[in-house]
């Protein structure tokens, strides 16, 4: 929950401060496509979330003491920890956006989108546990995550790098500076 709704609060943020400056009167596009979120949504998260679904049960999971304080789906301790992991996505996207778009919109919108990209993958394996570290848990106890960070980032190569995918997504290649 915490991985899925961060990641778009990220999104909604990035996109949000765009259109507040457009409002405001400052000439600025928005920073990512639909079809760039659609694509972040479905591929980035879709095997991400699935992947920590399949995250290996905690030893103390249930606890008494986990049973005796009764947690909502979204509290206020999760919509903090939301915020604190999308409020420098959106800030480092919009950073990113700001130093490329006067140039090349083109180039602006696909170091966002992977910029996105690479804080939903490391948000992953952050929210692997509310609890414990990344240290404490393993980095390899989850062969499901590492299948599925493997497999985004392919796919995040695909459509920058692939021109068919390029032309749908308003992509263009990276160098490796």
């Amino acid at each position: 929950v915490l991985y899925f709704f961060a990641t778009n609060m990220g999104e909604i943020l990035i996109v949000l401060f765009a259109l507040v400056l457009n409002a405001s009167g400052v000439d600025f596009p928005l920073p990512i496509t639909a079809a760039q979120i659609l694509w972040l949504n479905l591929v980035t998260d879709g095997f991400l979330d699935i992947a920590l679904s399949m995250e290996p049960q905690e030893n103390d999971l249930l606890d008494k003491k986990w049973l005796k304080h009764k947690e909502r789906l979204v509290d206020t301790s999760l919509l903090l920890k939301m915020l604190f992991i999308a409020t420098p996505m959106a800030i480092a996207g919009l950073f990113v956006f700001f130093m490329y778009y006067q140039h090349d919109l083109a180039l602006a919108r696909t170091m966002t989108l992977i910029t996105l990209a690479m804080f939903q993958w490391f948000n992953a394996w952050n929210c692997r546990s509310m609890r414990k570290s990344i240290f404490e848990l393993g980095m390899f106890t989850n062969k499901w995550l590492i299948l599925a960070t493997g497999l985004v980032l392919a796919l995040q190569v695909f459509i920058v790098y692939t021109p068919f995918m390029q032309y749908i997504f308003k992509t263009v290649p990276l160098t490796l500076t």
